[in-house]
């Protein structure tokens, strides 16, 4: 078998001149084996066979240019009608556009598979939720690392009046530690943190020329060997509470779509992690507050009643010198009338809507 015709095209495709393609054969062309393990030789035989039979057929190949390098092909082969030789003519198409087309979105899938997957996984954790932003903190950065395959990422928060801007958890992947307590001043980066505010995610590829992280290009991304970085703002409060920081080092990268909405949602994670401190710290203060309260009105001897405005026992404290209670057995939840005489309830409930009302301390005997 041997080429006895070729067009222009496929002198451009195999860089080869069209002398030296006459003097070839397909096999040539050909890696030793195809991508599913069969031999170009042995293959190109039997198919070439078939279509001297009669069959038209339409199949991917690999080819090799003049640089030794595998072209995907697709090939559609037929029988080329002669009276004195058996021919079969080949149209040659490049996919090469195509299967990268292909492996993107194949690499899209499977990645989007694994953030959904670890987020998931992150959102349902007692490490997000546990009110404990070393542990939420720690656990994000681990998953940004490990999903973007990134060489660090960091979660660092701004001080109280946006001046500072300090590392709380930043994990290396190298080392396979953690470190904190870096910091930035904002007055020192001013277009780097304007922008900050206006954008949900910063995707820079190339470190060393972006004009998004200048500012730091001298005192940051030189001595440390940045190459790209991927930065998202988080916000608490209703202002932006500090940032993800992503660095990969010393090869740059480019950044997929799916990486930016990664980096974006894990600054919601980020939010959701600060909410949770604010609720468990809240909650504690609430309880130290009700335990303090309770110690204090233990200590009061006179008899202690809480309601509300209707008159309805929230709680209550018996007096350590007499007992003014008549029933307190299901007290809680009942009408004033149920713990005190009736004449007493009554007017303790009058003043109480007074005190309500005017947020004045009522006294009164009964």
């Amino acid at each position: 078998n041997r080429l006895v015709e070729v067009n222009t095209n496929a002198v451009l495709l195999f860089g080869r001149n069209k002398d030296g393609l006459l003097q070839t054969s397909p096999a040539k062309l050909s890696p030793k084996y195809q991508a599913d393990g069969k031999q170009s030789a042995k293959q190109e035989k039997e198919l070439f066979e078939k279509a001297l039979s009669g069959e038209t057929l339409i199949y991917e190949w690999l080819f090799l240019n003049a640089q030794n390098e595998e072209v995907p092909c697709e090939i559609r082969l037929n029988r080329f009608p002669s009276a004195s030789r058996r021919l079969v003519r080949g149209s040659v198409t490049d996919i090469t556009a195509r299967k990268q087309a292909q492996q993107k979105m194949q690499r899209s899938q499977e990645m989007l598979r694994l953030q959904n997957e670890r987020l998931i996984d992150l959102a349902a954790s007692h490490d997000l939720n546990s009110g404990d932003l070393d542990v939420a903190f720690k656990a994000i950065a681990t998953a940004l690392v490990d999903i973007l395959r990134v060489d660090r990422a960091g979660i660092w928060l701004f001080d109280s009046n946006a001046e500072l801007l300090i590392c709380q958890q930043e994990f290396d992947a190298d080392k396979g530690e953690f470190v904190s307590g870096d910091t930035r001043r904002t007055v020192d980066y001013p277009r780097y943190f304007e922008l900050v505010n206006t954008h949900r995610v910063l995707a820079i590829e190339d470190a060393m020329t972006s004009e998004l992280v200048k500012e730091f290009r001298t005192n940051s991304i030189f001595p440390k060997g940045v190459a790209s970085a991927l930065d998202a703002p988080f916000r608490h409060g209703g202002r932006v509470a500090g940032m993800i920081w992503t660095k990969q080092m010393g090869t740059k990268r480019v950044w997929e779509p799916e990486e930016l909405n990664l980096v974006a949602t894990m600054s919601d994670m980020v939010t959701l992690a600060l909410q949770s401190w604010e609720r468990k710290k809240t909650e504690t203060a609430l309880r130290d507050s009700e335990r303090n309260n309770k110690a204090l009105l233990d200590g009061i001897p006179d008899l202690i009643v809480r309601i509300t405005e209707n008159g309805t026992i929230l709680d209550f404290k018996q007096s350590d010198h007499q007992d003014l209670i008549q029933r307190f057995d299901g007290a809680i939840g009942s009408p004033i009338t149920h713990l005190l005489p009736e004449a007493m309830a009554e007017k303790l409930l009058s003043f109480a809507k007074k005190a309500i009302g005017t947020s004045d301390i009522q006294q009164f005997e009964s």
